[in-house]
């Protein structure tokens, strides 16, 4: 992983998937019908928190690569510190970030 300056981050808005959910395990609808698994392990992983059907995303793109949050992941709240905080680094907003108060409340 390599460190990238805040100037090389462009926000590209938010993301809806309306097309192909995660539900599909990266197949295509047409190919996931005939891998499908037993109806028992389907009911256990849509009861699951974190089952992997995200739909809402921040995108953002730094040196050419193009990078997606979920905003509706079930554990957001854990790994992102504070939305306003992505915020000013999706933004590239540095003065901002500089000033974010870390301090936990």
């Amino acid at each position: 992983m390599k460190r990238v300056p805040l100037k090389n981050i462009k926000f590209l808005g938010e993301f809806e998937n309306t097309a192909i959910t995660m539900d599909n395990y990266g197949l295509l609808p047409s190919m996931a019908r005939y891998l499908k698994r037993s109806e028992k392990e389907e009911i256990a992983d849509k009861d699951s928190p974190s089952a992997g059907a995200f739909r809402y995303f921040y995108r953002f793109m730094v040196n050419n690569e193009v990078f997606l949050v979920a905003k509706d992941h079930p554990k957001f709240d854990f790994f992102c510190p504070s939305r306003e905080l992505l915020e000013h680094i999706m933004h590239a907003n540095l003065k901002k970030v500089l000033d974010f108060d870390f301090n936990e409340d």
